[in-house]
């Protein structure tokens, strides 16, 4: 879908479906990313730069890392216990097949 045949304010990145992926290296979305431009080539949140121009991470680019983490890490957690949920509902006979079976330390 293009921008002309949109209501009048709208963008096409208010669409769902449309957003712009979150910055490479502070994982924030591109209008409140912030990485510096790179002093070598211009670019910014461009996770080559800190391997190849020797940039460093800001605390605030740690802190929205970590922040992505947790999303992921408690993304995972409510995953695991939906699935616990249908094992502990589940009439069917459990796997015996250890390859089914996750080890819990791993």
């Amino acid at each position: 879908m293009t921008g002309w045949n949109l209501p009048p304010g709208c963008n096409v990145r208010d669409l769902p479906g449309n957003d712009d992926p979150p910055c490479e290296v502070c994982y924030r979305s591109s209008d409140v990313c912030v990485c510096p431009e790179c002093p070598t080539c211009g670019v910014q949140g461009d996770i080559g730069c800190y391997h190849k121009h020797g940039l460093k991470f800001s605390r605030a680019q740690v802190i929205g890392r970590q922040e992505m983490r947790v999303i992921v890490y408690r993304d995972q957690l409510q995953e695991e216990e939906a699935y616990l949920a249908y094992l502990r509902d589940e009439t069917q006979p459990f796997p015996n097949d250890l390859l089914e079976v996750p080890d819990p330390f791993e």
